[in-house]
């Protein structure tokens, strides 16, 4: 599965699913554009509509530059054997890198959201939001980064790499919830504890997810296979 034949032109396994995941981040950001003037942030008081609204921007951005990239790419395929083919491709890969660290600054910094005619948003899906962010990044970095690889089984490739992601998503928002984990009839067990078993499952699903990337990488996936 890992040497696979290049990619000529057209639409690939790699490309629609690239675009999919553009428009869901675009989606998102719709959504979150939506409920920005009136959503605040518990414990912190209200949070600046123009804040909330630039966040859902630069999401709504980021999706829509990534689904016309991969557009850019299927059209055009000899696009990136001209002068601005570098550039092209370093702001692909800056567009995945940015929504990566938005997930797990997302992660990282959750609190209960209240929106209002609304009601109260639990920590966990924001944590979740914030998974899931990281996911689409990363997805999309390995799809980017393997455009001109066409995998030798489209399916077996695709869920490989989402099944690796989604053990990442587990492992982060166990993470993320950690300080508010409790065991019914075992009481509260130690933040550290749930922390690390966050960790683990997160760094498992993350070297499957570079295994899985990296034996078809066109630079080291000859080398990995012959080892």
């Amino acid at each position: 599965m890992g040497k696979g034949v290049r990619a000529t032109k057209g639409y690939s396994s790699r490309t629609i699913l690239g675009m999919l995941l553009g428009w869901a981040l675009a989606f998102e950001g719709f959504f979150a554009l939506s409920i920005s003037n009136s959503a605040s942030i518990e414990g912190l008081g209200g949070i600046k509509a123009s804040t909330f609204s630039l966040a859902s921007t630069q999401l709504i951005v980021l999706g829509a530059f990534i689904s016309i990239a991969w557009i850019i790419k299927a059209t055009f395929p000899k696009i990136e054997n001209r002068t601005g083919r570098i550039l092209f491709s370093l702001l692909a890969y800056f567009g995945a890198i940015l929504i990566i660290i938005e997930g797990l600054a997302i992660v990282s910094l959750a609190g209960d959201v209240v929106i209002t005619d609304f009601g109260l948003v639990s920590k966990i899906y924001i944590v979740l939001t914030g998974a899931q962010l990281f996911a689409i990044g990363l997805l999309n970095l390995r799809l980017w980064r393997l455009r001109n690889i066409q995998p030798t089984n489209w399916l077996v490739d695709s869920i490989g790499s989402i099944a690796a992601s989604l053990l990442m998503v587990d492992g982060l928002s166990i993470i993320g919830m950690a300080a508010y984990t409790k065991i019914e009839g075992l009481g509260g067990i130690l933040e550290q504890t749930v922390f690390i078993a966050g960790l683990q499952l997160f760094i498992i699903g993350m070297l499957i997810f570079l295994l899985w990337t990296i034996i078809q990488d066109p630079l080291l996936g000859k080398r990995i296979g012959t080892i």
